[in-house]
């Protein structure tokens, strides 16, 4: 009866300290939830993201991200789970209400599993509570909250005392559920956010087990790390594997962190030598982010335990104390690191000092628990009254250091934080029920935000960052950088084509770039089309100048234009005018349609291909115009039925497995009608060669410079009509002279003609092979049209496209309707068309069915357009074009999304009910399913042998 009474006390005991700790963190959680402006440069981030996963609810690896970057998997927008944690609340609060209120649980987690650690430690409730209340008065906790805002980094620090607080626990009873429930943990945080495991949760739990020197022995603790570490991983490898890539690694130690830390500075107008000093003085946060009362307690904890080692003379106290000592020195360091300017995967200085009162914290208590030990070893002296004097001492001097301490505690945080990015102020203004009332009057009465066939284009990520939480229209751009890193060079491009140089009049690619003004405006107008950029809003905000180039301003390409002015609700000085243009209707094509544009085949490598798009887009063959298709470089990529899809093909950097093969289905495509175009000058198996497959006009090609200037002489042929090659750019490469591709002799194959020679060597051949024609290239022309965008070898690209694709120009306009059903999936009805084409990025997940009245089947999607991993193109085959039929594109997610996934979701369902409902359910049922199997293989076994 005496320990049922002692367990009810003590469970009222620690139920008064949380409350104690709820009633001193109540004030902060109370002038951040009504704060007006929002506080946190990133907030809207969470908010568009959770709108979208809320209209538009999927499993995680289900998930589609259409409205950024032309799409992206929910997966690869990491981190995902507060998100879906945040959700459920939106459907009793407003979703910026439901934002904060679970920013404030994620905290008050974090300061209870403080005072759970510390009293893992210190045995001493009231020692606990004063120690967890100094940390909710600590500036530095409230750093990814207030001043980044980076809202799935600070809710994920929650994690981080809690998988401590299982590790003391395992290692205090070797009870082995502790570490499958830190591993759960640990693998939460990383899909909560995979920093807060990467620079604390994972050197932290490395310290502490490894350094518990009394605790085992040494290959025992190893392996419980290990475990501890699988089971994370395996938990959190659905966003490790879109996130653990090239780009990953670089950012995981930056040793030129004063430059990076740039964007994470508070004053705008700083040198890289302050941005320098100004890091050099991190290490002074540990202390000036920090309530000085930690560093008190600390210190009086201290005493008490020399008390013990000194006058007691119990060294074996060390065991205990090493760790956490060893983890205050690795923080410190760490730390120090970043103010030289070795950053080591945190992010910035403002999520640099959350963890400070944590971890000085849990050296304090395991002094004052070792400390305590004193009076419990002593016979004879009632110690529990003695630990009650000191603990009572302690609050006495405490308490009133941390109220003195915590004085201006809001001033210091507004120091060092910043209100919403978001742009205009009134955004962050109207919060609560009147925030949707704003979606009407952010857009022109011209725009219907909820449509979803055209995207808005802003170069400003202060209104990308909101944009997606009030409208659905997607948009071409997005907040950060897109998933991909390959695909940043296409956003890159697409910038720079929509943008005024902010020096001249010029457009950023003819003054910053040198294209020629129609070549730059070529560029424009096909990237405009390609990425259905039928909106765009320009301001200027505080943030950036985003001037559309003067000749799109123009009357011959705007629709509609409109100035909305939010003067009249603004907390900074900043104009606050939203700047809307609709292009016209000829100008853009949806994101999902029909189409009879010819299609080209490419192949290439990623680079190679980016090549031939970019001369395409020097050209401005459109989507209306063309379809270029990427094929990759290995010409048995495909099969031979497919060569049907295309038009013609361009072979360039390519490569195969199989030469013969692959020249034979080359062969027959060309001997079927059509036409392919093979440029050698760039390097590929056939660039220098003496034995040629049949196709080619001749049979050896060599591969040399043939000097640093042009001595060109024509056939009189439609390729060359109306290039003036005089005018040509010089053929260098970097002061070097260009390689040319050329025939060892001048005898060609019948049927060949020479259209153009270069110094008398050959380096332009047409051939007709039964009803198609190669025309084969020596030049490399695709890079040096590209490289130098000269308006003459546009021309004379733009020549050879329209000679192997005469219908470029001429061809049927598809009529179709189209469906957006969810992110995930897109339907579009259509009769006489050749192919469906989708603007957005064809993953893997991606497929496409198609149902008329007579077939049901499904179409491959190829990757097409100016986009990595590119956008969709389905092709129709050619007995059901002329019927009408139904192709739906569905987002089923890939493989290794799915397999991951359930992989976590399994481990994450299994521990969980071994830790609740200790194995009796599941255990039972895994038990259940092996005797079963095992009866079953033992009879057919046993079968077996008779």
């Amino acid at each position: 009866m005496s320990k049922v009474i002692s367990k009810i006390i003590t469970i009222i005991l620690h139920t008064s300290a949380i409350f104690v700790i709820i009633l001193a963190f109540w004030p902060m959680a109370k002038w951040y939830f009504d704060a007006k402006p929002l506080w946190g440069v990133d907030f809207f981030y969470t908010a568009t993201l959770t709108n979208l996963i809320k209209t538009n609810f999927a499993f995680p690896s289900l998930g589609w991200n259409y409205i950024w970057f032309t799409g992206s998997p929910v997966l690869s927008s990491f981190p995902i789970l507060h998100y879906y944690l945040i959700l459920p609340l939106t459907f009793f609060l407003d979703l910026l209400s439901s934002i904060k209120i679970w920013m404030l649980a994620s905290l008050f987690l974090y300061f209870s599993g403080l005072y759970a650690c510390f009293y893992k430690l210190s045995k001493n409730i009231i020692f606990s509570a004063i120690l967890a209340i100094a940390g909710v008065y600590s500036v530095g906790v409230y750093g990814t909250l207030m001043w980044g805002g980076s809202l799935p980094n600070h809710a994920t620090q929650a994690f981080y005392p809690w998988v401590i607080y299982f590790i003391i626990a395992f290692l205090r009873g070797r009870n082995y559920k502790n570490l499958l429930a830190a591993g759960v943990l640990g693998g939460l945080s990383i899909l909560g956010h995979p920093q807060i495991f990467i620079a604390y949760v994972l050197p932290t739990v490395s310290i502490i087990l490894i350094f518990s020197l009394g605790s085992s022995q040494l290959t025992k603790r190893i392996r419980d790390l290990i475990v501890f570490v699988a089971i994370s991983l395996a938990i959190g490898m659905p966003v490790l594997f879109f996130t653990f890539n090239a780009s990953f690694l670089k950012t995981l130690i930056i040793t030129d962190s004063f430059k990076v830390a740039a964007s994470t500075f508070n004053t705008d107008s700083k040198t890289s030598e302050e941005i320098a000093a100004f890091h050099r003085q991190q290490s002074l946060r540990i202390y000036t982010d920090t309530n000085t009362a930690v560093f008190i307690i600390l210190a009086l904890s201290f005493v008490f335990y020399l008390f013990r080692v000194l006058v007691r003379r119990k060294f074996d106290t060390v065991f205990s104390v090493f760790p956490f000592l060893l983890l205050t020195i690795y923080f410190v360091i760490y730390i120090w690191l970043f103010s030289v300017g070795i950053s080591i995967y945190h992010g910035g200085w403002y999520r640099l000092f959350w963890a400070t009162p944590f971890w000085l914290g849990l050296l304090g208590s395991v002094f004052w628990g070792e400390g305590e030990k004193t009076f419990k070893d002593r016979p004879g002296l009632n110690w529990k009254i003695l630990v009650f004097s000191a603990s009572t001492l302690l609050a006495g001097l405490s308490i009133p250091l941390i109220i003195i301490f915590s004085q201006g505690i809001k001033e210091k945080i507004v120091l060092r934080s910043n209100p919403s990015s978001a742009f205009p102020d009134v955004l962050s203004l109207r919060t609560g029920k009147s925030f949707d009332l704003l979606k009407k009057e952010l857009v022109p009465a011209w725009i219907n935000s909820e449509n979803t066939d055209y995207r808005l284009y802003s170069g400003d990520q202060t209104i990308n960052i909101w944009w997606n939480t009030l409208m659905k229209m997607p948009l071409a751009r997005g907040y950060f950088d897109p998933p991909l890193a390959k695909s940043r060079g296409f956003t890159f491009w697409l910038d720079a084509a929509l943008s005024k140089d902010n020096k001249s009049d010029k457009d950023q690619l003819e003054a910053v770039f040198d294209y020629p003004s129609d070549i730059a405006f070529n560029n424009t107008l096909f990237l405009l089309d390609w990425y259905s950029v039928k909106f765009v809003e320009a301001g200027p905000s505080p943030a950036t100048v985003t001037s559309l180039p003067l000749r799109l301003m123009g009357d011959d390409y705007i629709k509609n234009r409109q100035e909305i002015d939010f003067n009249n609700e603004r907390f900074t000085r900043a104009n606050q005018i939203l700047n809307f243009y609709e292009l016209k209707d000829d100008l853009v094509s949806p994101i999902i349609s029909a189409t009879n544009s010819p299609v080209i085949g490419i192949f290439a490598t990623d680079e190679g291909y980016e090549t031939i798009i970019r001369a395409i887009a020097d050209a401005n063959l459109a989507s209306k115009n063309l379809i270029p298709v990427k094929l990759g470089n290995f010409l048995d990529n495909i099969d031979k039925s497919e060569f049907n899809t295309f038009d013609a093909l361009i072979l360039y950097d390519y490569k195969y497995k199989n030469e013969k093969s692959s020249f034979a289905n080359l062969e027959k495509f060309v001997l079927r009608g059509g036409k392919v175009f093979i440029d050698t000058g760039v390097e590929n198996p056939e660039s220098q060669s003496s034995n040629l497959p049949e196709i080619f006009p001749f049979d050896s090609l060599s591969r040399n410079p043939l000097g640093s200037d042009w001595n060109i002489e024509t056939s009189d042929d439609e390729l060359v009509k109306d290039v003036d090659f005089t005018l040509f750019s010089p053929p260098i490469f970097d002061k070097d002279q260009w390689n040319f591709s050329y025939p060892s002799s001048l005898i060609t194959k019948p049927g060949s003609n020479v259209v153009l020679k270069n110094h008398g060597k050959v380096l332009l051949v047409t051939n007709k092979v039964g009803k198609g024609e190669i025309v084969w290239s020596g030049i490399n022309l695709p890079y040096h049209v590209s490289r130098f965008h000269n308006p003459e070898e546009v021309k004379f690209f733009t020549n050879i496209v329209n000679y192997l694709m005469p219908s470029i120009n001429n061809h049927e306009p598809a009529v179709y309707q189209s469906k957006f059903v969810s992110s995930q999936k897109r339907v579009i009805s259509t009769k006489g068309v050749k192919g469906v084409l989708f603007k957005e990025q064809n993953y893997p997940g991606w497929s496409a069915s198609l149902k008329s009245k007579d077939y049901s089947l499904s179409t491959k999607v190829y990757s097409a357009g100016p986009a990595y991993p590119g956008f969709m193109y389905a092709s129709i085959p050619e007995d059901i074009r002329n019927t009408s039929f139904v192709l739906t594109f569905n987002y089923k997610g890939s493989l290794p999304a799915w397999f991951f996934s359930i992989l976590s979701l399994v481990i994450i369902v299994f521990i969980s009910e071994l830790l609740l409902f200790h194995g009796k359910i599941l255990g039972r049922l895994l038990k259940h399913l092996y005797s079963t199997t095992h009866k079953k293989v033992k009879r057919w076994w046993v079968k077996e042998d008779e």
